[in-house]
């Protein structure tokens, strides 16, 4: 894990230099590669600082996920508050990846569109087991998204990315565009460690 770690700390590097010699909107791409390669790297640093090296505490995994997205997209705590409701579950690697990917993909989204013109606002993250299923919920109660937003029709990669996962992971969505964003999956296909 400690060189996958490395491996991926040195992609996320080759990325860094990248994006110097790209326009801007090719930059934001490059970006946005950058923060899901380090969400992958930051899972390996945390199963190589502990002893269990089958699974993470996912609830410090995300608070750490959560700072390395407000500082790349400079956002002020102030201005952007962040809850957060997280039951104390230790999770397998095959499990927390693609979560954190998905997490990922939800938080920079609401930091990037959710409160335009420096508006404030709140995002919340819960992860919850309930009854053999994990339930795990995004919102904000930024300017929302259009009300007839698609997952599986959205074009864009990151969305691409959340419903391929969402399929890997046998979860099922539902997205409310009510005062915000809100997308919550229940997912069946998990593991403890």
């Amino acid at each position: 894990h400690h060189r996958v770690k490395n491996n991926l700390q040195t992609i996320s590097s080759l990325l860094n230099l990248q994006a110097r010699y790209v326009d801007d909107e090719a930059k934001d791409a490059v970006m946005e590669g950058k923060n899901r390669v380090k969400s992958m790297a930051l899972i390996h640093q945390k199963l190589y600082q502990t002893d269990n090296l089958k699974g993470i505490s996912f609830s410090d995994y995300l608070l750490e996920l959560v700072n390395i997205l407000f500082r790349s997209y400079n956002i002020n705590k102030d201005r952007v508050k962040l809850k957060t409701n997280i039951d104390p579950l230790n999770l397998d690697i095959d499990t927390a990846i693609p979560l954190g990917l998905i997490l990922n993909e939800l938080i920079s989204n609401s930091l990037k569109y959710a409160f335009p013109n420096e508006q404030d606002g709140e995002i919340e993250v819960r992860l919850n087991e309930v009854n053999q299923t994990l339930i795990m919920t995004v919102m904000d109660n930024g300017v929302g998204m259009p009300s007839d937003f698609e997952l599986k029709n959205a074009s864009s990669f990151g969305m691409k990315l959340i419903h391929t996962l969402s399929e890997k992971l046998n979860a099922s969505i539902n997205i409310t565009l009510d005062k915000g964003t809100c997308i919550q999956f229940e997912i069946k296909n998990y593991r403890l460690a």
